[in-house]
């Protein structure tokens, strides 16, 4: 990482001065659940970054992956019965329009470096500039030399330089103290997230068998006994299909026996008897002969004319039938036989 023109970060923050006569004097926070905690393994100095930080400072360089980034960091110098410590409260980015970036390197501008500490004193009302960040996107949580001449320009032995890896989860932060780049080592950090088992292991209850062959063997398994169900599955779905064909064919051959009953019960009860008058005059109670026999649906109020066809025209159509009928039935005259002599008129 370098800067433009002779002015480094240091620039833009504010001189504190390595006096502990100027520190306040504050217990360190008893709860570090929250803290990050980096101690020096020389006096006894601690970092303790909030672990919002954290999250913000690689929320940001997974934005700006493949690239490098870079931001400032602000919050306390304190000091108790220990000594000095320092409190990393807050961070502020720099903008893509404001660095010159690549996988190895970033360059921010004069301008873009005073962008960054306004929006940070904006964001951070109260909090003293304590530091910088940057990230290595291909590389390990180390300064380089850049990194550490950069570092130099922080005069106050208790400013943070904090660099964030791409590729190291085990110890993605690295913190360096003071203009000396002090090494400080990780205390505590946040356990890494835990990895879900696979799907094939919830579902098996045998702890003894070893996790390789388990999502093998449960494939097997499972493969076998559905491979065991196939021919069952066929036999009920082709059975199925018998039975719906049976009961289909009972429902058709009873509708057709039902309208073969409706439609004699009216042949009978229209039909004119051989022996009767053709030119007599119609009985009147012939309708109701009929309509005795009908369905109750099929008869009106009046209780005649309830068919589409009238009874008189049945009865000539039933006489006609009777009249094919007897010259179908006409006997036919011998024919002759071939030795037969033929009689003299």
């Amino acid at each position: 990482m370098t800067m433009e023109g002779a002015q480094s970060m240091e620039y833009f923050q504010p001189r504190t001065k390595p006096n502990f006569s100027t520190v306040p004097f504050v217990s360190r926070p008893a709860n570090r659940q929250t803290f990050l905690v980096f101690a020096s393994e020389q006096n006894g100095f601690e970092a303790l970054v909030h672990v919002d930080v954290g999250i913000a400072i690689s929320e940001k360089a997974e934005k700006a992956f493949p690239n490098e980034t870079i931001g400032l960091l602000a919050g306390r110098i304190l000091r108790d019965e220990r000594g000095p410590y320092t409190l990393v409260l807050k961070s502020e980015g720099a903008r893509s329009n404001e660095i010159e970036a690549s996988p190895s390197h970033v360059r921010i501008s004069a301008n873009g470096q005073a962008q960054v500490r306004s929006r940070l004193e904006t964001s951070a009302y109260g909090l003293d500039i304590i530091g910088w960040y940057h990230s290595h996107p291909k590389f390990s949580a180390r300064f380089s030399s850049e990194d550490l001449i950069e570092q130099s320009t922080w005069r106050d032995p208790n400013h943070i330089g904090i660099v964030i890896s791409g590729i190291d989860h085990a110890t993605p932060l690295g913190l360096y103290r003071g203009p000396q780049a002090m090494f400080l080592t990780p205390t505590s950090l946040p356990p890494p997230p835990p990895t879900p088992p696979p799907a094939a292991l919830t579902t098996t209850s045998a702890p003894s068998r070893s996790t390789k062959s388990l999502p093998l063997e449960v494939w097997r398994t499972t493969r076998k006994v559905s491979v065991s169900f196939l021919p069952a599955a066929l036999f009920l779905v082709v059975l199925g299909m018998l039975f719906a064909v049976v009961r289909i064919n009972e429902k058709i051959v009873r509708l057709e026996s039902a309208l073969y009953t409706v439609a004699s019960e009216l042949h009978v009860s229209t039909a004119t008897p051989a022996t009767a008058n053709p030119a007599a005059p119609p009985d009147p109670n012939q309708n109701q002969v009929i309509n005795a026999v009908r369905p109750p649906d099929l008869v009106n109020k009046q209780g005649t004319k309830a068919l589409m066809v009238p009874s008189s025209k049945i009865r000539q159509l039933d006489s006609k039938a009777n009249k094919r009928g007897a010259v179908a039935r006409k006997p036919k005259p011998p024919s002759p036989r071939p030795d037969a002599t033929p009689s003299n008129p």
